[in-house]
């Protein structure tokens, strides 16, 4: 048996409010998706099914916004990736 749990444990965040949540780059990079598009279509799915057990989606997943630093002292927004909350 792997160590995943432990790992996943290396990537938890814990906000304000005491609540562990999981980036979803830092997520796809662990499952070594190459190309973070490819991951968001597992998280497409993983909110439908949230849907389909009558879960809230807004409760388990945020739409969170990066921003990239650039050599000109400039910055642009990274496209919005998920946080996964645990309930």
């Amino acid at each position: 048996m792997t160590n995943k749990p432990v790992i996943f444990e290396t990537i938890k965040h814990i906000n304000n409010y005491n609540s562990e949540f999981w980036s979803g780059r830092q997520l796809a990079k662990m499952l070594e998706y190459a190309d973070y598009r490819n991951f968001e279509t597992v998280i497409k799915k993983a909110k439908e099914s949230c849907k389909n057990s009558n879960q809230s989606i807004q409760e388990h997943f945020v739409d969170v916004t990066d921003m990239i630093e650039l050599g000109n002292n400039a910055s642009i927004s990274n496209p919005p990736q998920p946080t996964i909350n645990q309930s």
